[in-house]
C-alpha cells in the first residue's frame, strides 16, 4: 500500500484542498481519501504509482483545479525498486516493483540460508575451579573503575567457574553501573595467576579494548558467558551477548538488540554461531524462508 504525506507546506490550508495525484503532469483517475495531509491508496490506486513511477520523474498532489500543491522527485524510484527486488529475490518476477517478468515469485525461490560457523568447545572439566585468596582480590578489585566514588556500599561476592582442565573464569563484581552493574572477568591459571579475559574479535567490533560488559554472568548449562546490558531500567530494551571460552579467549556466539526502549521484551537477534562439543558431527544449515507445507 501506497501513502503520501504532505509536509512542511506553509499553507495551513493545503490539506484540506487535495483532490487528486498527478504524474509528470497528468491527472491520474485515483480517488484521494485521508487527513491532516496524509493520503493513503488502495491496492489498485498503489499498483498505478508504481507502474508510472518506472519511468515518470515527478508525483504532485494536486487541487481540484490541477494544480500543485506539493511535489516530490521520482529520480532514483527505479533503483530503489531495484534493490528491494534483489533483496527480495523479486527481479523478473510477477511482482517485481521495478521490472515485472512472467516467472511467478514463491518462497521456492529464496535460496537456503548458509550454514552458520561452528564453534567446537570442549566438555566440561570435573575439577572445581581455582579460588583466589582475599589478599590477590584486594588487588584486583583496587582495578574497580568506580571505586574512589563508592560510598561503602556491600560490595558482591566474587564468583568462580572451571572454565577447562587449566584455567578458570573470576567475574568480579564492581561498584559501577547502577541498574547495569559492571563485573569484571578475569582468567586464572592453575597457577593462580588472574589476568583480565580476553575476546575474539567478530565483525563490527576488533575487541582491542577491553570490553565493558554489564551484568555478566556465567550459564553452566550452556557453557557461556553472558552479558545483558539494559537500555534502561525496565529492562525492556538493550543489549545481550553470550560468550563460549575456546582457544585461550572469549567468543561471541549469539548477540541480540532491540531499540528503541518500547515495552518489549522480544530481543531480534542479529549475530549467531553455532557452538557444539567436540565429536558431534551434525550437519549444519536451514532455510532463510520456508513454504507453509513444509
Amino acid at each position: 500500500m501506497v501513502q503520501l504525506a504532505l509536509v512542511g507546506e506553509a499553507d495551513p490550508g493545503a490539506a484540506a484542498r487535495i483532490a487528486g495525484i498527478a504524474i509528470d503532469g497528468k491527472s491520474l483517475s485515483i480517488p484521494v481519501s485521508g487527513t491532516n495531509g496524509l493520503v493513503n491508496l488502495d491496492a489498485i490506486a498503489s499498483q498505478m504509482i508504481v507502474d508510472a513511477g518506472r519511468v515518470a520523474l515527478k508525483i504532485a498532489l494536486i487541487d481540484n483545479q490541477g494544480q500543485d500543491i506539493a511535489s516530490a522527485s521520482l529520480r532514483g524510484w527505479r533503483a530503489t525498486a531495484s534493490y528491494i527486488d534483489t533483496e527480495q529475490y523479486r527481479t523478473g518476477t510477477d511482482s517485481s516493483l521495478a521490472a515485472p517478468g512472467s516467472r511467478r515469485w514463491d518462497y521456492s525461490i529464496v535460496p537456503p540460508m548458509p550454514p552458520r560457523p561452528i564453534v567446537v568447545i570442549e566438555p566440561a572439566s570435573p575439577r572445581p575451579p581455582a579460588i583466589l585468596s582475599d589478599d590477590d582480590l584486594r588487588e584486583l578489585r583496587a582495578l574497580d573503575p568506580c571505586l574512589e566514588y563508592a560510598q561503602g556500599s556491600v560490595m558482591e561476592a566474587p564468583e568462580f567457574f572451571r572454565l577447562d582442565a587449566d584455567h578458570t573464569l573470576l567475574i568480579l563484581p564492581t561498584s559501577c553501573g547502577g541498574y547495569n552493574p559492571l563485573r569484571m572477568p578475569f582468567v586464572i591459571d592453575e597457577a593462580g595467576d588472574a589476568r583480565p579475559a580476553e575476546f575474539w574479535p567478530y565483525p563490527g567490533n576488533n575487541m582491542e579494548d577491553p570490553p565493558e560488559l554489564p551484568d555478566l554472568g556465567w550459564s553452566e548449562r550452556e557453557r557461556r558467558l553472558v552479558s545483558f546490558g539494559r537500555g534502561r531500567g525496565l529492562a525492556d530494551c538493550g543489549e545481550v551477548s553470550e560468550f563460549v571460552w575456546t582457544d585461550g579467549k572469549f567468543r561471541l556466539v549469539h548477540f541480540a538488540s532491540i531499540y528503541p526502549c518500547r515495552g518489549s521484551y522480544d530481543y531480534i537477534t542479529t549475530y549467531r554461531l553455532e557452538v557444539r562439543q567436540s565429536g558431534d558431527t551434525r550437519q549444519s544449515g536451514t532455510r532463510l524462508l520456508q513454504n507453509s507445507g513444509e
